[in-house]
C-alpha cells in the first residue's frame, strides 16, 4: 500500500459562471489544442488524465464536436521561505548574526480552468486554485497535488443552481 503525503498549505479555490447558462444542456466537452500554459508536457499530461477521469466521473463525455471546451493554465511565483533558525553573537560595539533557512523553498502555483461554450465561443464557467506548495515535488505527488488540487475545482461544477 503506498501512502503520499502532500505537505502543502490549504488550497484555495474560486469560482464564477454565467448565471444565464443552462449547465444541463451540456453533456460533452473536448479540449483545446493548446491548453496548459504555464505548465510542462508532464503536467500538461497530467492533468488531460485526471480531468477526464473526473469529468467522466460527474457524467461528462469527450467528444469530437462538444458541447464546451475546456482550456487550462498555470503559473508559479516564488514565495520566501520564513523558517529560518537565527543565532547571534555579540557585545556592545560588535554584532554578529546569521539565518539559516529550514525545509525546501515555496512557490505559489495557480491553476485555472475555464469552460468555453462550442457555438457562442463565451466563457461560461471558471474555477481557479491558488496553493503554496513546495518547489521539489516527486512525480508522485506532483500527480496526488493535481488530484487535489482539479478535484477541489470541478467540486463546484456544475453550479448547483443549475443543477
Amino acid at each position: 500500500m503506498l501512502f503520499l503525503l502532500v505537505s502543502c498549505s490549504t488550497t484555495k479555490v474560486v469560482y464564477d459562471y454565467d448565471v444565464k447558462t443552462n449547465f444541463k444542456a451540456y453533456r460533452t466537452y473536448s479540449f483545446y489544442e493548446d491548453v496548459g500554459a504555464g505548465f510542462n508536457n508532464l503536467d500538461v499530461n497530467r492533468s488531460l488524465a485526471i480531468l477526464e477521469k473526473e469529468l467522466s466521473a460527474l457524467g461528462y463525455t469527450k467528444a469530437e464536436t462538444p458541447d464546451f471546451y475546456i482550456n487550462f493554465s498555470g503559473n508559479r511565483e516564488g514565495v520566501a521561505n520564513n523558517e529560518q533558525v537565527s543565532v547571534g553573537f555579540g557585545n556592545r560595539g560588535a554584532n554578529i548574526g546569521i539565518g539559516i533557512p529550514l525545509g525546501s523553498k515555496k512557490v505559489l502555483e495557480k491553476f485555472t480552468l475555464d469552460f468555453i461554450d462550442h457555438k457562442t465561443d463565451q466563457l461560461i464557467w471558471q474555477g481557479i486554485s491558488k496553493g503554496t506548495i513546495k518547489e521539489q515535488y516527486t512525480p508522485e505527488q506532483r500527480i496526488a497535488y493535481l488530484e487535489k488540487s482539479i478535484a477541489k475545482i470541478l467540486s463546484k461544477f456544475p453550479p448547483e443552481k443549475n443543477n
